[in-house]
């Protein structure tokens, strides 16, 4: 038998936010992300993820600056931010624009390693071509 450590485990987003779900608007959790975070680390999670609306209102109540001192603080290894759609859309820029900003400062600020993003909800597209070139520049 051998020693492999256990894998890490990393809280979506959805993990620590209570009463709140996917494209509910907006997508704000109830719970103060300090709860969250404390709630988190003490259950042995090596990370955790925030979605745009969480992102927002935490930064317009706390700061990122003070957010990324929560996540030392609590030990956190890794940090997920998310979620961009639309972005294969320029007519669409208005909307997704300021989200991917947020998201990207989140990013550099909370040192998340990536973005999430996704596609449209709904039925399985067939054809990704149209993805392709907007995710390559």
């Amino acid at each position: 038998m051998t020693d492999t450590p256990a894998p890490k485990l990393v809280a979506s987003c959805w993990t620590s936010a209570g009463a709140v779900a996917p494209l509910q608007k907006p997508e704000t959790s109830p719970v103060p992300i300090a709860d969250r975070l404390e709630a988190i680390a003490s259950t042995g999670w090596s990370g955790f993820g925030l979605a745009h609306d969480d992102l927002a209102a935490t930064r317009s109540k706390l700061g990122f600056p003070a957010l990324r001192s929560l996540i030392d603080d609590a030990g956190f290894r890794h940090v997920e931010v998310e979620l961009l759609t639309d972005w294969w859309d320029y007519s669409l820029a208005h909307n997704w624009r300021p989200q991917f900003d947020l998201l990207l400062e989140a990013a550099e600020t909370l040192d998340a390693k990536f973005i999430k993003v996704g596609t449209t909800m709904g039925k399985p597209l067939d054809d990704l071509d149209f993805l392709v070139e907007p995710s390559a520049t």
